[in-house]
Formats: C-alpha cells, sequence, structure tokens
C-alpha cells in the first residue's frame, strides 16, 4: 500500500511538471518569458562580443563610431550613412585626407621663407572655384592648406572644407594657364535704374575695381599731368568735357596696376556713342555690356517719398536726364549689339538679388570661355570664340580659306552652308577663323578639325542680290526658268514664280526664288537646283501687276493700298479701341502719333531691337493717352465720397467710397502726369481745357 501511495504522489508530479511545460511551452505569457530570457542572454554574449571586438579594432588603430540606435529604423540608417561617408563616397582621398593640413596664416609666410614648403602649380589661384566656376579668383592668404610640401590658397573657409575633405578632387585637375583672365565689363542704363547699385556688387564680389567717371575725375585733378590740366581747364570755365576728353581720363584709370591685374567695372559708361567709338580708337572693350532696362513710370514710382529739396529725386530732372539719355541709348546699344554682340539685357524691374546673381553668372562664364579660348590656343587646339566680342574687322581680316562657309557641311555633305558674322557658333584654329552651320558641326570640328580642312570652295559661289540691286535691275532683265523658283520645280514639281526682291546670280545667270527658305536652299546646293529644267508643256503665262509700277502712277492710292493697307487697317483697329488722346495733342494729333508709333513697332523690315523699342514707346503712350480720363474719374469719386458719404436712404455707398488704394493710385498718377506736364511745358488749365 506504502510503494502504490508513493507511485501515485510521483505520477502526479510528472503530471504538475507536465502542465509547466504545456503552459510554458504553448501559452503566449510562456513564450514571451522564454524569448525575453533568450534575448537577455544573447545581449550579454553580444556585449560582451562588441567590447572585445572594439578593443582589437582600437589596437589597429581602425576608426570606430558609435550610432545611437534608439530612434526610428530610417533614422538609424541615416545616421550609419551619414558616418560612413566620408569612407564610401571619398576612398580617393582616404589617405590624402591624413597628410593635408590646414596653416596658420602666421605660419604660412615662414613656411615659405624657409624654403620649407612652395606655392602650387595653381599660385594665387583657388583650385576649388576654379573646377567648381572655372573661375581664376585670387584667393585670400587667411585659409592656405599644406599638402606635402606644396602650399593651396582658397578663397573661405568653406572652400578649405571641401578641400580638406576630397583633396585629390582639386588636386587632379588641370591647373589654369599662365595668362590671367579678369572681369572687364560695363554697366549702362536710365537714372535710378540701379546700374551704381549692380556695379558695386558685381566689385566686391568678383575683387574687381569699380570705375566711375566722376571718381576718376576727381584723382585725376589732384595729380600734375598734361591731361590733369586739360581736364582742370574744362572744369573752370563751365563748359562740358569733351568725349574725348573723358574717354582718355577713363584710360588713365584703366591702366593702372589695381584694374589690369583685378578687373574693372565701368559704372554708367559709356553714356554716348561717341564715347563708345573713343574707346574702340583707344583699344578698350567692355566684354560685356549690361543695359538695365526699366520703364520711365518705374523711375519715378522709384522717386516718389524721397527728399524732394535733393536735386537728383527732383521729378523735372529726373525727366531731363531720361530725354538725355533716350536720344543716346539707341545708337549706343545697336554699336555693341551689332558690332561686338556683347549686349546684355537685364530686366530692372526684378529683384537686386536676380540681377546681381544673373550678371554674375554672364560674367563667370564669359571668364570661363576666355580661359578656355587661351588654354586651347596655347596648346594649338580649335579654340571656341563665341562670346568673346570679336568685331567684324576682325572676322574679315582672320577669316580662312572657307570664308564664311562651313567646312563640315561642305565636306560631309557637299553643302555651301553661308554663317556670314555668326559669332554662335565659330572657332579659331592656327591664327584662322572658321564658321559653321550649328553646335553639332562645331564639335565635330572640335574634335578632328584637320579632317574638314583638306576641302576647298567651288570655282563658282552663288550670290543673293541686294534690295537696292533687285530694284534697280532693268525690266527686260532675263531670269532662267522664265523667273519661275528652281527650288520647287525641283522638289515638289510646282511651277510658282519667284520674288523681285529674292534673286539669287550663279553663273552669271539670275534666278528669282519664292521665299526665304527657297533661296537658302538655293545657295547651300546651286549645283542642284541650277540644272533644273523647265517641262515641256507649259501652263498659260499670267502677267500680275508688279506692285512697284502702281508707285508710277499719279494716283498713288492703289499703291497703298497693295503696300500698307493692311498694318494700317490694324492701327486703325488699335486706335477704335483704345481711343488714345495724348494730354498735350489734339484728337487728330493723337492718332496721328498713334499710327506712327504703331507702324514702327510691326515694321516687318526693321530689326527686332528697334522693334521692341517702338512697341515699348507705343505702350508707354497709350497708358499716358488714358491718365486725364482716369484721374477725372478719381478725382469724381474722390471729391464725391467727401461730398457725399451716404445714399439717399442714409445707408453707406459702399461703391463710392475713397479708400487707402484709391489714394496711391490717384497720387501715383499724378506723378506720372505731372512729368508729362514738365516735358511739354503744359499748364493744368490748358490741359484739361483741351480735355474738354
Amino acid at each position: 500500500e506504502e510503494e502504490e501511495e508513493e507511485e501515485e504522489e510521483e505520477d502526479e508530479e510528472m503530471s504538475d511538471h507536465e502542465d509547466e511545460d504545456w503552459i510554458k511551452e504553448w501559452t503566449f505569457e510562456g513564450r514571451l518569458k522564454t524569448t525575453q530570457e533568450q534575448l537577455t542572454e544573447n545581449k550579454e554574449k553580444n556585449v560582451e562580443y562588441i567590447q572585445n571586438l572594439k578593443q582589437q579594432v582600437r589596437e589597429l588603430g581602425i576608426p570606430f563610431f558609435n550610432v545611437d540606435a534608439n530612434g526610428k529604423l530610417d533614422n538609424v540608417h541615416k545616421a550609419v550613412a551619414y558616418t560612413l561617408r566620408p569612407y564610401l563616397e571619398q576612398r580617393e582621398s582616404l589617405i590624402a585626407r591624413q597628410i593635408v593640413r590646414p596653416v596658420a596664416p602666421e605660419r604660412l609666410a615662414a613656411l615659405l621663407q624657409s624654403h620649407a614648403a612652395q606655392l602650387s602649380v595653381f599660385g594665387e589661384t583657388d583650385p576649388v572655384d576654379y573646377l567648381e566656376t572655372g573661375t581664376v579668383t585670387k584667393p585670400s592668404v587667411e585659409f592656405p592648406v599644406l599638402y606635402k610640401d606644396k602650399v593651396y590658397l582658397l578663397n573661405s573657409l568653406k572652400n578649405q572644407e571641401k578641400f580638406l575633405n576630397e583633396p585629390l578632387l582639386y588636386l587632379r585637375q588641370t591647373p589654369p594657364p599662365a595668362a590671367v583672365v579678369t572681369p572687364a565689363c560695363s554697366v549702362i542704363g536710365p537714372p535710378k535704374s540701379g546700374k551704381s547699385s549692380l556695379a558695386k556688387k558685381i566689385a566686391l564680389d568678383l575683387n574687381a575695381v569699380r570705375v566711375k567717371p566722376a571718381h576718376v575725375l576727381e584723382a585725376l585733378i589732384q595729380t600734375d599731368s598734361a591731361l590733369s590740366r586739360k581736364v582742370q581747364a574744362a572744369l573752370k570755365s563751365g563748359a562740358r568735357i569733351s568725349d574725348d576728353l573723358l574717354v582718355r581720363a577713363m584710360a588713365w584709370r584703366l591702366n593702372m596696376v589695381d584694374c589690369t591685374t583685378q578687373g574693372w567695372i565701368l559704372d554708367g559708361f559709356p553714356s554716348t556713342y561717341e564715347q563708345a567709338k573713343a574707346m574702340k580708337d583707344l583699344n578698350i572693350l567692355p566684354q560685356q555690356v549690361f543695359c538695365i532696362e526699366v520703364p520711365e513710370f518705374e523711375l519715378f514710382k522709384r522717386i516718389k517719398g524721397a527728399d524732394p529739396m535733393h536735386i537728383g529725386f527732383h521729378s523735372k530732372v529726373l525727366r531731363q536726364r531720361l530725354d538725355q539719355f533716350n536720344d543716346e541709348a539707341g545708337s549706343l546699344q545697336t554699336h555693341y549689339m551689332q558690332a561686338y554682340d556683347n549686349l546684355r539685357n537685364l530686366d530692372g524691374t526684378k529683384s537686386k538679388w536676380y540681377l546681381y546673381d544673373r550678371a554674375e553668372a554672364m560674367i563667370k562664364d564669359g571668364i570661363k570661355k576666355r580661359l578656355a579660348y587661351v588654354t586651347a590656343v596655347k596648346e594649338r587646339r580649335p579654340a571656341p570664340i563665341g562670346d568673346l566680342g570679336l568685331s567684324i574687322h576682325d572676322f574679315k581680316s582672320r577669316v580662312g580659306h572657307l570664308g564664311f562657309y562651313c567646312p563640315v557641311s561642305l565636306k560631309t555633305r557637299g553643302e555651301l552652308e553661308y554663317r556670314a558674322f555668326d559669332r554662335r557658333y565659330a572657332a579659331e584654329f592656327r591664327e584662322k577663323l572658321y564658321l559653321f552651320a550649328g553646335q553639332a558641326e562645331l564639335d565635330a570640328f572640335m574634335r578632328d578639325p584637320l579632317r574638314y580642312l583638306r576641302v576647298s570652295l567651288p570655282e563658282l559661289l552663288p550670290r543673293r542680290l541686294t534690295y537696292s540691286e533687285c530694284r534697280n535691275l532693268p525690266s527686260d532683265t532675263m531670269f532662267e526658268l522664265d523667273g519661275y523658283c528652281p527650288v520647287l520645280l525641283r522638289d515638289n514639281q510646282h511651277l510658282v514664280q519667284g520674288q523681285d526682291l529674292c534673286v539669287i546670280e550663279y553663273r552669271a545667270d539670275l534666278y528669282k526664288l519664292s521665299s526665304e527658305d527657297t533661296a537658302a536652299k538655293f545657295m547651300r546646293l546651286p549645283e542642284l537646283y541650277a540644272d533644273t529644267r523647265l517641262p515641256s508643256k507649259m501652263p498659260p503665262v499670267t502677267q500680275p501687276v508688279s506692285i512697284n509700277l502702281l508707285a508710277e502712277f499719279e494716283n498713288s492710292i492703289g499703291y497703298l493700298e497693295q503696300a500698307v493697307s493692311g498694318v494700317i487697317k490694324k492701327a486703325l483697329v488699335e486706335i477704335g479701341c483704345h481711343r488714345v488722346k495724348y494730354p498735350n495733342l489734339s484728337v487728330r494729333e493723337s492718332a496721328l502719333k498713334f499710327i506712327s508709333l504703331y507702324l514702327r513697332a510691326y515694321n516687318p523690315r526693321s530689326n527686332a531691337h528697334m522693334r521692341s523699342v517702338y512697341k515699348k514707346k507705343l505702350e508707354e503712350f497709350s497708358q499716358l493717352s488714358d491718365l486725364p480720363t482716369q484721374l477725372l474719374d478719381l478725382f469724381e469719386k474722390k471729391y464725391g465720397a467727401v461730398n457725399n458719404p451716404s445714399a439717399a436712404d442714409g445707408s453707406f455707398a459702399a461703391e463710392s467710397a475713397w479708400h487707402e488704394w484709391d489714394e496711391k493710385d490717384y497720387q501715383a498718377k499724378w506723378e506720372q502726369l505731372d512729368g508729362v506736364m514738365s516735358k511739354h511745358k503744359l499748364s493744368l488749365a490748358r490741359l484739361f481745357s483741351r480735355l474738354g
């Protein structure tokens, strides 16, 4: 019995243990507890392993970093990637970073004098700026860096940190050429347009010298020279200093050491076409001429609220200075645009920061292109000359044996691609200039110039007759193909009569072309189209009356109807829509003035620049024509709101109330009208009497 009782107790204990194991294995609480015990045990083992690994890694001199892993998984990944970035992205500079180190400015002189170190091949050029912007900037001695036995000068602390992190990136670039290219530009524009602020900012950022005519004259009269005595005599007499004398004074300043080594920025100079011509005679050519464009009403708005006792902020003085600028601006801008293609227009209505960034970017791009030009010429490689400011005379005197024809088009396609004075796609090779049809042709020439120069022009070349030559052709002149367009006849089998003012001479024969496109095709492939023949059967010939013959009759109504009726109709429609009435002119005079400006603004024979100039004048004329009427409406609204603030039933007339924005608009329009009245010396009574 005792044995049986003991066996029963043992069975009960075994069943209890089995129940506990089952609970531990199959219930959530049991599994959680088991997992925690396993994690704790693994953590203790991992901590011990990591401590041993740390000790071994540090003994080997390998960097060890701690990363906080308590946050989100994405943040942990970013922290690890940031920590390992110098070892993953800049692996080439791992060893170089151990060698390069910053040098205190006070130790730099001692290192150089003791010959323990010397300047690198970059000399006084910041290698970081040269790689990132392509510009040669004079660095500061406050941020030097020593790599082996070479000293590199950096412009800023930011550039020094970049160099220390990736030294090989900046050391492996080709050093700049021995020639140093410095800024040389001019900032022009109407008064109060912000040209002085722009010139100051550019000069400060690029370490150039800002040169202003007034400052130059002040410095010149302090010296003792023949030029100084001439300037003093002109100032004492009260006469205006001549353009030639002023340009000579500017040349005296630009030849000083600071201007020749750091570059120069002309502030508001030249201001006339004569000054630009005198600068050309003295070999002073701005690499870029920045012209700030601001509407006149915006200029008058800028002086609003300024000190009225300051003569520069008076509306009458501003009006006079604007008239002087407008008289010279057209010829001056056309000179630089056509002769050198270095005019750069800036929108003065945008923020000053936009103007700063835009102007500096164009200057740095020009410096980069000139540096590339100098390097290529030195290495006797083809050098692009776009945006270098070469004059038409330089093109004519230095053009190669192919003249103004594209050598790539002639070699590959047999086409005579004529590109007269097109500076965008041009290159210099062995002191000769060559022009190209496009960027693809220029790139091909840059890769293998000799391949495309082993070609010559044909003996006979097509020549496009000028407008005057076409007009002066005799009436009995014989044209090939009876005056039909050879391009349309060969390509499309169409019989289309060519235009009288689109004539090409080839092989002593004259060909009429139907359009500018067909004329360009004929000029490219003259042999192909000159061999075209008329079909054996021809349609009946109709002889339309030439428009030039209509002008020979006494009654020229028909000539005007055929020549200019379309654009005059458009001008009359615009007058009907706007009903312009200029303050100083009658209705008839205003209409005639509007038509004259409209014809000039939309004259298809004018160049794009002149059309844009007259479009702005037309827009300003229309705006000023509406001023008196708008002022009368505002006047009635203002004093109507004061005298009758409420409606008849006692409710407030919200639509006739005078608000703060109405007052601002009212004052701004009076300022503009005051400028018009001052310009034409018109009294207020006379003005409104003309308005009826």
